[in-house]
């Protein structure tokens, strides 16, 4: 168990931190220093060196662990690299979805600042670090734009759409999977605002719905790659 240590001298924890942590530091800091843009990476950023701060760096092995594995599943889905919301890599995605994405996409630092300041008022008013702690994790622009692009696939599907090859069933069946995956995801974000799951629950939950969307979105769209 990551709670365990090596040796008296190393923590195994600390060194999945690291290892974990540190690949999501260098591409928030490159965003930031490049293109003076913050994405929804520094927020789980935040959200570990809080954990750390605060001495709980298991929670932290944890999360980042987590955070690592479902990026490495969607991009076993996908088939491409996990893409944050700064990229455009959708060019086989309908007009409409691209022009949407775009949109978060000019949203997506003032969004992850809005997050930021909540969080603090938040912890201001209840004294909850936990919660604070599950709200950086839970409220992020991949969220909203992916749930957001769900929706709208979800609309654009049809005879005439590319995956037109399917037939009639597994659309229906595809499209029932989409919708329950936007219910589980949103319910997950609502659970974890409302402070009744803790930050490790909440990433798992968070991941495991997004991968359910990932997953119908890259059926129904062929070669779809997500943030």
């Amino acid at each position: 168990m990551i709670t365990e240590s090596l040796n008296p001298v190393i923590d195994l924890a600390w060194v999945t931190v690291l290892v974990c942590g540190l690949p999501l530091l260098i591409n928030s800091v490159q965003s930031i220093w490049e293109r003076l843009e913050i994405h929804a990476n520094f927020l789980i950023v935040v959200a570990l060196v809080a954990l750390i701060s605060n001495g709980d760096y298991h929670t932290a092995a944890y999360v980042g662990l987590i955070v690592q594995a479902g990026f490495f599943l969607e991009q076993l889905i996908t088939g491409e690299s996990h893409y944050t919301v700064d990229d455009d890599m959708l060019p086989t995605m309908p007009a409409q979805l691209v022009a949407m994405r775009q949109g978060i996409n000019n949203y997506s630092s003032v969004i992850v600042v809005a997050v930021l300041l909540l969080s603090m008022g938040s912890f201001a008013l209840t004294q909850d670090f936990i919660h604070t702690v599950t709200l950086l994790l839970v409220l992020c622009p991949c969220s909203l734009e992916l749930i957001l692009v769900a929706l709208m696939m979800g609309s654009l599907v049809d005879d005439a759409s590319p995956v037109s090859e399917l037939s009639k069933g597994t659309k229906q069946s595809h499209l029932g999977l989409l919708i329950v995956s936007i219910v589980f995801h949103v319910a997950i974000i609502c659970v974890g605002v409302l402070g009744f799951i803790d930050p490790v629950t909440a990433v798992a939950l968070h991941g495991l719905a997004r991968l359910g969307l990932v997953y119908n979105l890259k059926v129904l769209n062929g070669s779809l790659c997500v943030a």
